[in-house]
């Protein structure tokens, strides 16, 4: 009780006395009931604000405690093990699995068929979307400790182990079936740029040894661990930025490649000399400003067509076991991310719309190869880093996704998988190669 609190109990005790004095006094035999039960409950109102305030204290002590203890339990947990940050732990992972190939090869056209402002107006709808859900996802991580298993720990602490243990073995499923995907359109990214790349007469037998082959390298280094996983990742992302500013600085220096004969139509545009390329000017932008849909298409398919590039602004959630701190890295790093992809995306629109025209953002779906600026080719190993980029993240998020099920003991037989404690799960590493390798045989990206 402070000085000031008790000093108030004891006016209130004074004036209590008086009263009670001066009215004896005067004749009178009892105190008023009314004022005696006020000067009670302003006592009593006292000591309770005073007991309240000692419990918040005392509540927000054991909390601190128990913060200084699990962060000093989880490092002696965890000896040796790298833990990231913000930026290496959860910017990365989830702008890698942002940007990729839709970015390259579908944008273009995107914006060829809907025009720039409907375009731009697509991809606001769809990482408003994602921002929503990366929002909702950092109000659930903020209100307690996260634990290794991303979104099946935070779904799991929202809605029970039950319906959490049936999203986290979706989400599982999903990135291991994702690995294939992306390993096959690094497969054909490759062939592209360096057709003489060939193992036998069957694409479909290249497409299988090849991507073996890249689906080996990342499980090794998925298999090596966490501090493998962010040198890699940094090392693929620095490659596809830099692919999109050559993009970018292409749409104002380079106007054209006359050696170029895309299969546009000759009848229709018989006066095309500059191969489509005609820099960004202010002329071609308002021409690219209004839709111009072919037989087939519309603002809902278009809309359908890119929404698939944001879905999963959740991969910087599956390494939350890895991050110094889970419930601080996650919020930020994902809205950061989400932030930074959607103005690469929208700069896209603007630019590309504003530099082609648009019988050539329709036709020529590799437009950007010979926009960029110095070489063609640097768009090519944009491209293929950032299949291997998403792959790698897949292949290291579904693992540790299945592994925290495993360690909640809700499928009994996954119990052999439980990693020791500050281990890599390289058990689960191993199942989920296995079954990415069995999808992969498909050899053909439609049919996976």
């Amino acid at each position: 009780m402070t000085a000031a609190e008790d000093v108030k109990l004891n006016i209130f005790d004074a004036t209590d006395n008086v009263e009670r004095q001066g009215r004896t006094s005067n004749g009178y035999s009892r105190v008023d009931s009314k004022e005696s039960q006020m000067v009670s409950q302003q006592r009593e109102g006292v000591k309770l604000q005073n007991d309240s305030d000692e419990e918040l204290k005392e509540i927000a002590m054991r909390r601190s405690q128990s913060e200084q203890l699990f962060k000093q339990s989880a490092q002696d947990a965890r000896p040796g093990q790298t833990l990231l940050g913000t930026f290496m732990g959860v910017f990365i992972p989830t702008t890698q699995n942002i940007l990729g190939i839709i970015l390259f090869i579908r944008l273009p056209w995107i914006t060829g068929q809907a025009g720039i402002i409907q375009a731009a107006a697509i991809v606001f709808m769809a990482c408003l979307s994602s921002t929503l859900t990366s929002l909702s996802m950092s109000g659930i991580a903020t209100s307690g400790r996260v634990q290794a298993g991303g979104c099946y720990q935070i779904i799991k602490k929202s809605l029970g182990p039950e319906f959490g243990g049936v999203v986290g073995i979706l989400l599982f499923l999903s990135n291991t079936f994702g690995v294939a995907m992306y390993m096959l359109g690094f497969v054909e990214a490759l062939q592209d740029a360096f057709p003489a790349i060939t193992i036998s007469e069957s694409q479909t037998n290249d497409n299988r040894v090849l991507g073996a082959i890249t689906l080996g390298t990342l499980a090794i280094i998925v298999y090596l661990g966490i501090s493998y996983i962010s040198k890699f990742a940094v090392l693929f992302l620095t490659g596809v930025v830099l692919a999109i500013f050559s993009i970018f600085l292409g749409t104002l220096t380079h106007t054209g490649n006359p050696d170029y004969n895309p299969e546009w139509d000759a009848v229709t545009n018989p006066d095309v000399s500059d191969k489509g390329l005609v820099g960004l000017t202010w002329e071609n932008f308002s021409e690219n400003t209004k839709s111009d849909y072919t037989d087939g298409n519309s603002f809902a398919s278009m809309l359908a067509l890119f929404f698939p590039a944001v879905t999963d602004p959740l991969a910087g959630s599956n390494l939350s076991g890895d991050l110094k701190d889970a419930a601080r890295s996650i919020p930020p790093g994902t809205l950061a991310a989400v932030a930074f992809t959607s103005t690469i995306f929208l700069l896209q629109v603007f630019l590309v719309g504003g530099a082609a025209r648009r019988h050539v953002l329709i036709s020529d779906k590799l437009l950007v190869t010979r926009m960029a600026w110095p070489i063609p080719h640097i768009i090519y190993a944009g491209i293929m880093l950032s299949t291997l980029g998403a792959g790698l993240q897949s292949l290291a998020g579904a693992p540790r996704l299945l592994a925290a099920i495993a360690g909640d003991d809700l499928v009994p037989a996954l119990r052999p998988l439980i990693p020791k404690p500050g281990q890599e799960p390289r058990r689960v590493v191993i199942l989920t190669a296995t079954l990415s390798l069995c999808v992969l045989m498909l050899g053909k990206l439609d049919a996976v």
